[in-house]
């Protein structure tokens, strides 16, 4: 079925309403299943930022580069928390 000329489409994507605790548990879980992603430590760090938690994204980012020293996104991120000021 073709649109007349002009027709606009819109693009519906369901989107996650998921609380940070719901991610965090996700994630968790996720890690239990295959400690090697990297991306879920990454999200986890991200969050524990958000909740205002530094050393913990610090903690999590140091042994994520540990693992895998040529992950550049845990790096910079790494390196970001560190250039920050402390409180």
């Amino acid at each position: 079925m073709t649109q007349p000329a002009g027709a606009k489409t819109r693009l519906v994507t369901p989107r996650s309403r998921k609380t940070i605790e719901e991610a965090r548990k996700e994630l968790r879980e996720a890690l239990a299943l295959a400690p090697w992603l990297g991306a879920a430590e990454l999200a986890l760090a991200r969050i524990d930022l958000r909740l205002k938690d530094p050393a913990a994204a610090q903690g999590r980012l140091k042994r994520l580069v540990s693992l895998d020293p040529s992950y550049l996104a845990a790096k910079r991120a790494l390196y970001a928390l560190d250039a920050r000021p402390s409180p």
